[in-house]
């Protein structure tokens, strides 16, 4: 009755009565109550698997990432990384590129799918860096980004002589970026 009410009490019902086996069905409304409550009442108890809740919170995208971000806080064994990877993309782009430099435990040519659809280009650098693809990666710091100094520690990073050649030949040909001097490298 309570969650019926949009009542708050409703969280000290479930604890003061041990009720946490049964809110699995209203973790919808209670996550539409109260998110942080909820979600600290999931975490804190155990009692519902996190694959019911995952199940139970996929129809709202929203809820799901409020609930896997702090879930990966206290379990980041990498279990749900796959989907934090999408829900990111969505709702917490700031969070994206820390997350892929953190965690190895997503589908690398997933995460750069979604990426390059969002154009998320510093995403797709670190990606590509990470997959050996770096030419690729050069080429977006350099027409995308338009960073010549991210250009120039990308090359130092990977110590490739064809990247510095790469960079060298585009600094050559774009007249508003600075002439880079092979020798002074």
């Amino acid at each position: 009755m309570y969650l019926k009410l949009k009542h708050k009490d409703v969280f000290t019902l479930i604890q003061k009565h041990n009720l946490y086996g049964v809110i699995q069905d209203m973790l919808i409304d209670l996550m539409e109550l109260d998110h942080k409550q909820t979600i600290a009442l999931l975490l804190e108890k155990n009692t519902i698997s996190s694959d019911k809740i995952v199940e139970k919170l996929r129809p709202t995208q929203l809820h799901l990432y409020r609930y896997l971000d702090e879930y990966d806080k206290k379990n980041p064994k990498g279990k749900y990384h796959g989907e934090l990877v999408k829900l990111y993309s969505i709702f917490a782009r700031e969070k994206l590129l820390p997350f892929l430099k953190k965690s190895d435990h997503y589908p690398i040519q997933e995460a750069l799918d979604i990426c390059k659809k969002e154009k998320f280009y510093p995403e797709m650098v670190y990606l590509l860096g990470r997959m050996g693809n770096i030419e690729e990666a050069l080429d977006l710091i350099i027409n995308e980004l338009k960073d010549m100094q991210q250009a120039i520690s990308f090359c130092q990073e990977h110590d490739d002589p064809d990247l510095w050649n790469d960079l060298i030949n585009h600094s050559l040909d774009k007249p508003g970026w600075p002439k880079l001097n092979p020798c002074s490298q």
